[in-house]
């Protein structure tokens, strides 16, 4: 746990996989984009907003139970109870997740005289479960993966990885690409997209290509990322 009014120690991964960080940054980035779009309306939040905003929160759901069913269930065959505190926080996140559905509800049957109060309301709401989450992320970051480290090896934890991606359907990989691909560094981004371009079907990489990275990246993060991608296929 995170000690109140001081920074965390981040201790070195040693070189050691990391399952959390890729999808971590990218709920973080999600996260603010939201956060920031939501206290720039004001008054005026579309429907559009809204509509990524519960589809946010529909991740969030997923990713939890993800990680509930492949890395705890994995952990505590192992160690006991080594993800229980998590899952205390993963309820909740749940609870925390119908309550700002409850929020969202709210401001859109609000009538004109009440909507600043209720897009205030919400907006604070989802600030403050971002700081819960992002402490949540960090523990998961830091002391949880200490304990996977030293219970598991690589290999070992890119199997319990691969058993999260192959248990989703491929609009679900769709919809995570989007928020991850434009959220991690460029040699985070051909570590991932290599990877997919070697060993995924190539109808499967193809995809997360036309829908996932041409969309949301710049015209010179592609430009630099066809580049990496070029010098991978070619060693391969």
């Amino acid at each position: 746990m995170i000690p109140p009014h001081s920074l965390p120690v981040i201790a070195s991964t040693c070189g050691r996989y990391d399952m959390y960080g890729f999808i971590h940054k990218a709920l973080r980035k999600a996260q603010c984009d939201i956060v920031v779009r939501l206290g720039q309306a004001g008054t005026d939040i579309t429907p559009g907003l809204l509509t990524d905003l519960r589809d946010l929160l529909d991740l969030g759901r997923l990713h939890i139970s993800h990680e509930e069913a492949h890395i705890h269930m994995a952990a505590e065959l192992r160690m006991p109870q080594a993800s229980s505190r998590l899952k205390g926080q993963h309820d909740t996140h749940r609870d925390t997740f119908l309550g700002l559905e409850g929020l969202i509800v709210a401001f859109e049957q609000a009538p004109s005289s009440l909507r600043q109060d209720a897009a205030r309301r919400l907006y604070l709401a989802f600030s403050a479960f971002m700081a819960r989450d992002f402490e949540h992320m960090l523990e998961e970051e830091t002391a949880h993966n200490d304990t996977l480290w030293r219970q598991f090896s690589d290999a070992e934890l890119m199997n319990i990885e691969g058993g999260i991606i192959a248990s989703l359907a491929p609009e679900k990989v769709i919809r995570f690409m989007r928020l991850m691909v434009p959220a991690i560094s460029r040699h985070e981004r051909v570590t991932l997209l290599g990877g997919m371009k070697v060993n995924a079907p190539p109808e499967a990489f193809t995809a997360v290509m036309e829908l996932a990275v041409y969309p949301t990246l710049s015209v010179e993060d592609l430009r630099d990322l066809e580049k990496r991608l070029s010098n991978v296929a070619a060693a391969a």
